[in-house]
């Protein structure tokens, strides 16, 4: 009889064991997650909830947590994501021998406008070619200018395809940009121009822009030849921003009259801002690096966009890192 109770004892301490086991096995072997993919914006935080089966207290921290791309989006051991950098990545979230991939959109809550006009420079059988919008004509001070005045060089990345346009002295680019004056202006009031350069050495005055399509007066805007970018209306920047031999990006945003603003960015970065002046209004055509006597020195280009309304200081900021080809 004592054996039979101890068998018995035995028995069922077994099937305990077994039960028990076979429990456990299920919540280290699956779980489950409330999404499969995400969409958040650019410096928001959202929680992924990992629960396992059957049961359902293991902690967050349990998981391993990991992003596929922390450039994109980060997450913590408790599976709290957030967005770095538009794009989409993945989370990646394991338990045991268990994964789950929750797919996430990061989005920028600052929204750029469609540029209307772009050139690349990019295939040098056909250099003044549009990406968007109209071919650029060329131009020269003296003379009748030809495409061999104008040469393709290496663009900014150094591979092979990324070009550029080298604009010598007494040349210049003219651009029909085809933006359309405002109710009751006959001119162009508000635009932004972005433009990557690079001079290879301060040796000189340069252009960036002028509004005169005859370019028979000052140009715009100006580098002097220490490197400050201005004009002598709006002023210079108060010490020297522009590098020899690197690439740069400028942009130059124009919202003239009322409560308007002429603001320069290069490389991310406020170098001047101004209230109106309506010497930066533009008719049909616009002229790119020229100047009537003289201040336009050579200049390597890679890239010229403009759009049709003046982008704000956070809309510059992401055109610097964002729009146009890879960026250097």
């Amino acid at each position: 009889m004592k054996i039979d109770k101890l068998l018995y004892t035995c028995i069922l301490l077994l099937s305990s064991a077994i039960f028990i086991s076979c429990d456990d096995d299920k919540e280290v072997n699956d779980f489950t997650v409330d999404k499969e993919t995400m969409e958040i914006l650019i410096g928001d935080r959202s929680v992924i909830t990992a629960n396992g089966i059957p049961s359902n207290d293991v902690e967050s921290s349990a998981f391993e947590w990991s992003s596929a791309d922390e450039s994109i989006a980060t997450v913590t051991e408790w599976g709290v994501v957030q967005g770095v950098e538009e794009g989409e990545t993945d989370i990646i979230v394991k338990f045991g021998s268990v994964s789950k991939t929750i797919h996430v959109v990061v989005k920028d809550p600052i929204v750029l406008p469609d540029e209307v006009g772009s050139w690349r420079f990019d295939d040098p059988s056909n250099i003044l070619k549009a990406t968007l919008g109209k071919d650029l004509q060329i131009g020269a001070n003296s003379g009748t200018p030809s495409l061999s005045d104008f040469p393709s060089v290496s663009g900014p990345t150094g591979q092979e395809g990324n070009k550029a346009i080298q604009v010598e002295k007494g040349f210049f680019l003219k651009m029909e940009h085809g933006i359309k004056p405002k109710e009751g202006k006959d001119v162009v009031t508000e635009y932004t121009i972005l433009i990557d350069f690079k001079v290879p050495a301060l040796d000189g005055w340069r252009s960036f822009i002028q509004t005169n399509p005859e370019n028979n007066d000052d140009a715009e805007v100006f580098m002097k030849t220490e490197g400050q970018i201005g004009v002598g209306s709006t002023g210079y920047t108060s010490s020297p921003v522009v590098k020899a031999g690197q690439w740069q990006r400028l942009i130059l945003s124009y919202k003239l009259g009322g409560d308007g603003w002429i603001k320069y960015y290069l490389d991310g970065v406020e170098i001047l801002a101004k209230t109106d002046d309506e010497r930066f209004a533009m008719v049909s055509t616009l002229v790119l690096f020229g100047d009537n006597d003289g201040e336009d020195a050579v200049m390597d280009v890679s890239e010229v966009m403009i759009w049709d309304k003046a982008l704000d200081d956070n809309q510059m900021k992401k055109a610097n890192r964002v729009v146009g080809k890879d960026r250097y």
